[in-house]
């Protein structure tokens, strides 16, 4: 019969076995106590057939892969939200499928599909909490639409959606936070369809939309932040919307009063 002492030492040792094995499965117990183990296992995701999916560590990247389709049901997403260079320079990367709906970056999207040039769909993801997009689909010349993405703590999106040539339409966004969107259109699709950028305060370039449409001319014009009627007088970083003389006479001069009343001023380059 083992005595006290021996039976101990096999309960010490089955714990760190069993904490072992559960830490091997992607979850971390730290100094819980064995009481909590059963907490800890039933935070083990599984997979098809039951077994566990390997977890994307948060910060890892697939910049350069080879691949033309994404795949992401096959991986634990749970602990990866930092985005930023994710995808960047996968040239024959078209589209991402089984996207969990519970997929959520935290801070940058920057550089996510930069130079992904046959990317042809983009992905829908819950950006609420994202606060730059800086040259998040720069080069993407197969992209054809993006989704209404929540971009309202967004505070960076320069160069966004810079030689997007096949780009056809971008919907309303909330601009609400940008800071600065430098170049975010350029060298982009000339007939792009613009839904507007609601409350948008920092400078516009909309310049290479040459073949800009009225309806995408107003929706611009009618997200524009008032500064007027807000009693601000915007600085050098705000208020300018920069267009080409190709489309000046897409509004008339009553409709581009409608954003001079608002404090900002068009500059045709």
């Amino acid at each position: 019969m083992a005595t006290v002492a021996e039976n101990l030492q096999r309960i010490i040792q089955a714990k760190a076995d069993i904490k072992e094995a559960i830490e091997n499965k992607g979850v971390q117990v730290g100094d819980g106590t064995i009481d909590t183990y059963a907490d800890y296992i039933n935070d083990i995701q599984q997979g098809e057939g039951g077994e566990t999916k390997p977890k994307i560590p948060n910060g890892l990247t697939f910049k350069g892969s080879t691949m033309g389709t994404f795949d992401m049901n096959p991986y634990d997403w749970s602990d990866h939200y930092f985005c930023q260079n994710l995808f960047e320079e996968c040239r024959n990367l078209q589209r991402l499928e089984n996207i969990p709906e519970d997929w959520k970056p935290y801070g940058t999207t920057a550089y996510m599909f930069n130079n992904c040039i046959l990317l042809n769909e983009a992905p829908m993801m819950d950006m609420s909490c994202v606060g730059n997009t800086e040259r998040m689909f720069e080069g993407c010349n197969s992209l054809t639409s993006i989704p209404q993405y929540n971009m309202h703590y967004v505070a960076n999106a320069t160069y966004m959606f810079n030689s997007c040539r096949a780009l056809q339409s971008i919907p309303q966004l909330d601009f609400t936070n940008m800071r600065d969107c430098f170049n975010m259109l350029w060298q982009i699709k000339t007939d792009c369809t613009l839904g507007g950028f609601t409350n948008i305060r920092c400078n516009l370039n909309i310049y290479s939309i040459s073949d800009i449409n009225h309806n995408s001319f107003m929706n611009v014009i009618n997200g524009l932040y008032d500064f007027t009627g807000n009693g601000i007088v915007p600085d050098n970083t705000e208020g300018n919307l920069t267009i080409n003389p190709f489309s000046e006479n897409k509004i008339s001069d009553e409709e581009k009063a409608i954003a001079t009343s608002k404090g900002w001023k068009i500059t045709v380059a």
